[in-house]
């Protein structure tokens, strides 16, 4: 019999999103960066059935920029003909000015909301521009556009048929309260509408629900996005969650015993200027597999292609909808029918295993039934509460935090807890009740990796500190930990040392039991007591049990207890018996090498340090600098390779692998870069730079062959950035130097390569002479010229700059090291070529400014700029600044700092809060606490409690300066 294909139960989808036709584009690059997604997406090979763009088409909501948004969403939809587009509206879509003003308030509370909705819902001034471009649209190309948001501002949805199962799309519409700038924890989505929404008739069993949103749940405000993380989550819910917002690539999916696996599917800005990463994405959706892959591009600014980043591209396990089964006719005469296709299942996972009801007296059971319901008579109802907060609390934690390998959670039935009380009172403990029950509501994670679960841990125990409706868990009772293990504390692998580190983020008492488990899988189990508000049914606090495990422990423990049990008393022999218990025991040791050696591979990759495995290194990164250098990448690669285009056929083949690498590992520094990834394509240079002398015959092409491998080489190396890579690097550029001593690039790398050894006035030196022998052979042409000529003054001005503020050089010479970072930076602001490069400098200027007419005792001097000069200069900035989002922590510092300086109190008050908000979501990242302080922000206690999660003096320094600049200009006004 034959069976359908299993690409006839895929759908293709196209995800874009944040185009920002409209932003400001000083280096008029949109359009070139716009319609080369257009072509990539064409030539990608993937045929999508349906476009998802999940909000920002336009900047600030004009007609204007929708008609320019809608001549590119055309042409890009111009090459599949079937293919359906669906959109959701995104806070840049709205027009802030024209919102309702008491709009602004109305996400405080339910009850404010309410009293508000239903004149939202018939005037909403701030986003008809976007509703009237979308009736236009659908009037134009009809039933291709299948989001509908003339029916309802709150939310859209659409039952589509595709050759593979029912879609039903379900737009949220999370930007009907962006008022201003500041959307998070402030934005809300009508419960109603999206209940109305989701529902469906009951017959429907196989339908997939995709529901779309510009903005990540988690910054709806806390009462709503709790309603919506449930009702999606719900067994009826959601399967996929879409959206955009972040300018970020990421792919996730989180179980919930309750029902469903939500998938979240977060993408990247398909525009934001070149100074950010630019991505987008084609997912295929396979229902057969249950999974869903996805193929992310991100754009490059080197090669100014749009790349597969292979990072970020993966499959990831997805509860997609049972397909009900079917049938189609087919020209075979043996088959004149296809066989039903059998869908692989999912198995809900057991927390604790099948256990079969105990057979008690009736009378025992009758009696406890009645203490359950005298003492909890809402038990079910408080637990899938605790469920719920508890849930959507770890699930804000854990994203990029955690590589989750899977994620449950459940209540236990009425009859399993009857049935627990009634074994403990037969066992001997004749006062135990419901009250004594540690695991009513349960959790469990299982990590990809070992290395993971005091991480898990960790996050449990800061929660303590969560000051949403008061405290996830209750501090003061006692946190009570079992760590089941089969390795002593000594062991590489062991992770009781590191939970018992961990809890010094707990503020109670806490014990620790260890349960050495022979040959059996280690696991780390946690109870805490939630704290909920007080009723009848409490518990006195809930108590929750959580199981931490990696994915090949939980794989062992059931290889084991299949061995040790199941087999062995099928074959009627108990365990221990005979020698086959010690086969166990060496297979146990082995395996314990796979894990212990798993994750060693995870530390070299990540570039950890490996006598600290179990320590979080991932920091949050506050905000893109304005200027990244790669935008000005020396290197082309089509240059190069075609440089190479002679080479024997394997060899070239070979170069053209190393320079992939390269792209990706090129890709990774505009988010924030990738060591592996460096460190991988220095290793392809370096075999390319050492072989290959029988096959290449002619020697001119050899040499030329090895000196470009090892500049890639030692250029991937300094970008890797560990003291190992640098001192690599540094011997490779002292080679090259010796062969061509004039050669500028080369010398404007080791001036780099110097700064970040520290080695200052080394640095300088090897700047001057880069600067120096611009006119020398290898002369490169003007623009690379230009381009050498800008970073290495820049780069002269850091180290000026870091010359001023080390305590290592005397007072003159610290003096001079500021007045001469302000000429190298204020030559690249007045005579350089690249935008981009004129605004860091002039951000570079200001700043060594300010801090030179701040300076107090001997260090004071007089200005290098005039009052007049300095002032026209914070203007100049302020003015780059003042139609785009401030980028990072820094630039807002340095705008706050000098228009306090000459008397802009407006714009001082906007840049110091970018700065309060930027360090708190660090801080809120860092802690594990969503956020630092709710009530009260700004306030004296908000500022202590920011202060203790930021990394270093200049974050410190610059969040007690805006701080103090939002408190004076709030009390002034």
């Amino acid at each position: 019999m034959s069976k359908l294909l299993p690409s006839d139960y895929e759908i293709t989808i196209l995800h874009i999103s944040d185009a920002h036709f409209g932003s400001p584009d000083e280096k008029g690059e949109q359009d070139r960066l716009t319609n080369s997604l257009i072509t990539s997406a064409h030539d990608h090979g993937w045929e999508p059935e349906l476009l998802v763009f999940s909000g920002d088409l336009s900047f600030s909501g004009t007609g204007e920029e929708f008609e320019k948004g809608q001549d590119w969403l055309l042409r890009l939809l111009s090459k599949w003909p079937n293919c359906k587009l669906f959109i959701v509206p995104g806070n840049h879509d709205v027009t802030r000015n024209a919102a309702l003003l008491h709009l602004r308030r109305a996400f405080e509370d339910a009850e404010k909301f309410n009293s508000i909705r239903n004149e939202i819902q018939t005037r909403h001034p701030h986003l008809e521009n976007f509703f009237n471009w979308h009736k236009e649209l659908r009037d134009e190309i009809g039933d291709r556009v299948v989001s509908n948001w003339n029916e309802n501002p709150f939310c859209t949805h659409n039952v589509l048929d595709f050759h593979a199962a029912k879609i039903r799309l379900v737009g949220l519409n999370t930007s009907l309260m962006s008022c201003d700038s500041e959307d998070e924890f402030s934005l809300v989505q009508d419960i109603k509408s999206l209940n109305a929404a989701l529902d469906k008739p009951e017959e429907i069993r196989d339908e997939c629900v995709i529901a779309v949103g510009h903005h990540p749940l988690s910054w709806l405000i806390d009462w709503n996005s709790s309603e919506v993380d449930r009702l999606l989550n719900q067994s009826i819910g959601a399967h996929v969650y879409l959206h955009g917002h972040n300018h970020n690539q990421t792919l996730q999916s989180i179980s919930k015993g309750s029902g469903e696996s939500l998938s979240t599917l977060e993408c990247g800005a398909a525009y934001q200027g070149s100074q950010w990463p630019q991505f987008y994405a084609f997912y295929k959706l396979d229902f057969l597999n249950r999974e869903i892959k996805s193929a992310v591009m991100s754009y490059s600014l080197s090669t100014g292609r749009w790349l597969t980043d292979t990072a970020r591209s993966q499959e990831i396990v997805s509860q997609l909808p049972q397909l009900q089964r079917k049938t189609r006719k087919v020209n075979s005469v043996d088959d004149a029918e296809s066989e039903p296709i059998s869908y692989p299942l999912t198995e809900p996972i057991s927390l604790n295993g099948s256990k079969p009801s105990t057979v008690v007296p009736d009378e025992l059971r009758r009696r406890v039934e009645k203490d359950i319901e005298r003492l909890t008579p809402n038990i079910d109802q408080d637990a899938e509460r605790v469920r719920t907060e508890i849930a959507s609390y770890m699930q804000a934690q854990l994203a990029n935090k955690v590589d989750l390998y899977r994620h449950a959670d459940r209540i236990k039935a009425r009859i399993s807890l009857t049935d627990k009380i009634c074994r403990q009172i037969i066992s001997g403990k004749k006062d135990y009740t419901v009250l004594n029950v540690d695991d009513v509501c349960g959790f469990r994670f299982v990590t990809l990796f070992q290395s993971d679960l005091p991480l898990l841990a960790n996050e449990l125990f800061k929660s303590a500190y969560n000051t949403g409706s008061g405290t996830l868990f209750r501090p003061a009772t006692e946190a009570r930990i079992t760590i089941h293990t089969s390795r002593p504390d000594v062991d590489p692998l062991s992770v009781v040392p590191h939970i018992k580190d961990s809890l010094r983020e707990w503020i109670g008492p806490s014990q620790i039991e260890i349960r050495q488990r022979s040959t059996s899988y280690s696991a780390v189990h946690i109870v805490l007591r939630h704290m909920i508000k007080r009723s009848e049914s409490d518990l006195e606090g809930m108590p929750v049990e959580f199981q931490l495990r990696s994915g090949l422990e939980e794989f062992w423990a059931h290889v084991d207890s299949q061995l040790r049990y199941a087999l062995s008393k099928e074959k009627g022999r108990v365990a221990g018996e005979g020698g086959w218990h010690q086969h166990l025991n060496v297979l146990k040791t082995q395996f314990d090498g796979i894990i212990q050696y798993v994750d060693l591979i995870k530390d070299i990759a990540s570039g950890n340090d490996s006598n600290n495995q179990h320590s979080n290194k991932k920091q949050f990164q506050s905000g893109w600098t304005a200027y990244d250098e790669s935008a000005l990448s020396l290197s082309n690669v089509d240059e190069q390779i075609a440089k190479l285009s002679e080479l024997p056929a394997d060899v070239f083949n070979s170069v053209r692998k190393a320079y992939d690498l390269w792209e990706q590992a090129d890709i990774s520094r505009q988010f924030g870069g990738d060591a592996a990834r460096f460190r991988e394509a220095a290793k392809a240079f370096e075999s390319l730079s050492n072989g290959h002398s029988e096959e290449v015959s002619d020697l001119t092409l050899l040499e030329l062959l090895r000196n470009i491998a090892k500049q890639e080489r030692a250029y991937m190396l300094l970008c890797a950035g560990s003291e190992k890579d640098l001192n690599t690097a540094h011997q490779i550029y002292t080679d090259l130097l010796s062969a061509c001593p004039s050669d500028s690039i080369l010398l404007l790398r080791m001036g780099q390569l110097m700064i970040e050894q520290q080695d200052l006035q080394k640095g300088i030196e090897y700047l001057d002479q880069t600067i120096h022998n611009l006119d020398k052979p290898p002369i490169h042409d003007a623009d690379t010229n230009n381009r050498i000529r800008d970073l290495a003054l820049l780069r002269k001005g850091l180290a000026n700059f870091r010359i001023f503020e080390s305590g290592d050089y005397a007072e003159n010479d610290r003096i001079k090291g500021l007045e001469n970072a302000i000429s190298d930076a204020s030559i690249v602001y007045e005579v350089g070529r690249n935008q981009a490069v004129k605004k860091q400098a002039l951000n570079d200027l200001v700043y060594y400014s300010w801090e030179e007419r701040h300076q107090s005792g001997s260090l004071r001097s007089k200005p290098s700029l005039s009052d007049e000069e300095y002032k026209r200069l914070a203007i100049e900035l302020v003015k780059c600044y003042e139609n785009t989002d401030i980028p990072s922590y820094r630039t807002a510092d340095t705008l706050a700092r000098v228009c306090v300086d000459v008397g802009m109190m407006h714009e001082a008050m906007r840049a110091a809060t970018v700065v309060c908000n930027l360090l708190e979501k660090a801080a809120s990242e860092r802690s594990g606490v969503r956020k630092v302080l709710d009530k009260i922000r700004y306030s004296d206690s908000w500022l202590v409690r920011v202060m203790k999660w930021l990394n270093d003096v200049d974050e410190i320094d610059s969040l007690l300066f805006a701080h103090k600049v939002v408190n004076n200009y709030a009390s002034d006004n």
